[in-house]
């Protein structure tokens, strides 16, 4: 061009409406990100340091979850955030035709990142457990000394150590939201109907 111009810039920013969809990508990213750090540390750490019956399955079935696609549950997720109800309890509290429709709303997506199911949770676990079982058993029994309980133990003592970890996490994390359209498209359709 013979003259620079920010003009155009500004013409397709205003024409696609990209400060909508870049508010949308900056709430999922970030707000999905946070949730799935805090709730796959403290899943790391529940897997490293205490150990019940079944918790080989369970941390299994953990594992696993990062080879299902996508597309495989998206489907019943879009199914289930269309019509939520709580085990069916909402439905007895107010009546059949009760109904939250989560589609379209932050909600559908910040769910599953806030129940560690949302994009590679598995792996995310995975990273905080191994990095919580090479930390030596005597810094926590100092702290367990000091009157500090499992949450305060974990809190004070084990997340000011898991910088590397928590920055992997917030990392790929972030790059795997920002970058997901398959399933932020499934979640936020404009459409309403469900066959």
């Amino acid at each position: 061009p013979k003259h620079f111009t920010f003009s155009n810039f500004t013409m397709v920013w205003d024409t696609l409406n990209f400060s909508d969809a870049f508010k949308n990508s900056t709430i999922i990213a970030l707000g999905s990100t946070i949730l799935q750090i805090v709730v796959c540390a403290l899943t790391g750490y529940g897997f490293a340091r205490f150990k019940f019956k079944g918790s080989g399955i369970l941390f299994l079935v953990a594992i696993f979850t990062v080879m299902i696609p996508a597309q495989m549950i998206n489907l019943p997720n879009y199914l289930l955030f269309y019509d939520f109800d709580i085990f069916g309890i909402l439905g007895l509290i107010f009546g059949d035709s009760f109904q939250i429709n989560m589609i379209d709303s932050y909600a559908s997506v910040l769910l599953l990142a806030a129940f560690g199911v949302g994009l590679r949770s598995g792996l995310f676990i995975l990273i905080f457990s191994q990095f919580f079982k090479g930390i030596p058993n005597e810094l926590e029994e100092a702290a367990m000394i000091d009157g500090c309980g499992y949450f305060k133990t974990f809190l004070n003592i084990m997340v000011p150590n898991a910088e590397g970890p928590i920055v992997t996490t917030f990392l790929f994390s972030m790059v795997w939201y920002w970058n997901d359209y398959y399933t932020m498209t499934t979640y936020f359709l404009k459409t309403r109907t469900v066959s």
